[in-house]
């Protein structure tokens, strides 16, 4: 009689913990949500079938130095790295839930040398190393981050924008490469001018 009840109050307890566990995931997986939404772009990851084409339209190859402006679960970095060999790749992810899972998968990925991510605002960014800045974000925050890539990138620089495209009176030293349709989005190429 004794160990049944120690029985139930273990299992009413270990049931206790995980339902706490479960609560605590969705207020960390609600509040990253809320979060991003009020930075300008919540975290919505892009689909795999367009990845490939968005880093062969960007021209990513061995030489590049890809960066992806609001990063999420790093599904583009991670392809930077290893469809298009990319030299490194850096992301930059404000949302600790898509922050947390581009980390577990740097942890586990063969590439981990050559990824780096950084729980930063993605305005903060150190375009300096950068050749190829990718950004899948809200109107106005594609804007803001347009000026941000013109102050602190090198010319010739290329960014790649999926959905919407920068102001480029705005932004005068970006040029217009190409756009391209991707399903329902379209992608915008532009190169900061060389002078």
């Amino acid at each position: 009689m004794m160990a049944r009840s120690m029985v139930s109050i273990i299992l009413i307890s270990a049931l206790f913990l995980l339902t706490l566990a479960a609560l605590a995931f969705v207020a960390l997986v609600f509040v990253s949500l809320l979060a991003s939404s009020l930075a300008g772009a919540p975290y919505i990851g892009m689909r795999n079938q367009y990845i490939d084409a968005l880093l062969s339209l960007g021209g990513v190859s061995v030489e590049d130095v890809v960066c992806d402006l609001g990063c999420g679960d790093g599904r583009v970095l991670i392809a930077a790295l290893e469809r298009r060999r990319a030299r490194r790749a850096v992301g930059y992810e404000i949302s600790l839930w898509p922050f947390l899972k581009v980390v577990l998968k740097r942890y586990f990925s063969r590439f981990r040398s050559r990824l780096e991510v950084r729980r930063k605002n993605l305005l903060e960014a150190d375009l300096s190393e950068v050749t190829i800045v990718y950004m899948y974000l809200y109107p106005l925050l594609v804007q803001r981050a347009a000026l941000k890539i013109n102050e602190s990138a090198r010319p010739g620089t290329r960014v790649v924008s999926v959905h919407y495209s920068v102001d480029l009176e705005a932004v005068p030293n970006f040029r217009l490469l190409k756009t391209a349709q991707l399903g329902s989005m379209t992608a915008y190429v532009y190169e900061i001018a060389r002078y």
